[in-house]
């Protein structure tokens, strides 16, 4: 009888243990289950990925930004080389409001190319025409589209330009564009309609951070821009 009693006792034993090891066996596999469901942080040092606007560091104070004068560089690259040449040129852009000049001294030996005018929303109208003066010819009112698509290959986004300068992505009625910061919440790339921007160096001016270099890239131009100095914040326009 003692030893009946001690053989059900051992079986009953290995019994509970069985149990436990499938149970710790299925609730392991839950665990792993939820683990792989859940959202996997960015790595340490990797650009975080966001469609909201204000997680851009000074977002209000490059917003708030309305006047400036950029002094630097401009070259671009078309996609197609049999129809269009790479050039560089000197760039000074003067913004003040949504008036702007823009001034291009020698892009593909043209000379000095002026264009003055004022923004339009994209938005609204396809159209942005803008006052063309090259080198001492007469003054002439032209489609800012048409003008640089025959010069590069392909029309650049004015309104968007205004922004992505500023290190901003540009407002659209479309859901915001998706875009990449570092670990100090600064712009370091930007998807927005058919263009790819990104932001290689930043510079400090009056305590804003902005940026120094600007690449744009579409399937028929690379672009980019060297932004050396930027100055005259004060508007000149009421």
């Amino acid at each position: 009888m003692l030893l009946t009693t001690r053989g059900a006792t051992s079986n009953t034993i290995r019994l509970i243990i069985g149990l436990s090891t499938k149970l710790l066996a299925y609730f392991g596999i839950l665990m792993l289950s939820a683990c792989s469901l859940l959202p996997k942080p960015d790595a340490p040092g990797k650009p975080s990925r966001s469609s909201d606007v204000t997680n851009i560091a000074q977002y209000d104070l490059k917003t708030a930004l309305q006047c400036w004068t950029i002094e630097g560089k401009f070259g671009f690259k078309p996609t197609d080389k049999t129809r269009y040449k790479s050039a560089s040129a000197r760039l000074r852009w003067r913004q003040d409001g949504e008036a702007f000049s823009i001034r291009l001294s020698g892009p593909l030996g043209q000379g000095t190319v002026l264009l003055d005018g004022s923004l339009i929303d994209p938005n609204k109208t396809n159209t942005q025409t803008v006052t063309l003066t090259q080198s001492d010819a007469i003054p002439q009112l032209v489609d800012a589209d048409q003008l640089l698509s025959d010069i590069l290959g392909h029309s650049f986004p004015l309104h968007y330009l205004t922004w992505w300068l500023r290190g901003l992505p540009a407002p659209t009625t479309t859901p915001n564009p998706l875009f990449s910061v570092d670990e100090n919440q600064h712009l370091v790339e930007l998807h927005q309609g058919d263009w790819l921007v990104t932001y290689p160096r930043l510079q400090t001016v009056n305590a804003i951070s902005l940026p120094r270099t600007v690449k744009l890239k579409h399937p028929q131009l690379s672009a980019t821009l060297s932004l050396n100095r930027w100055s005259n914040f004060a508007c000149q326009i009421p």
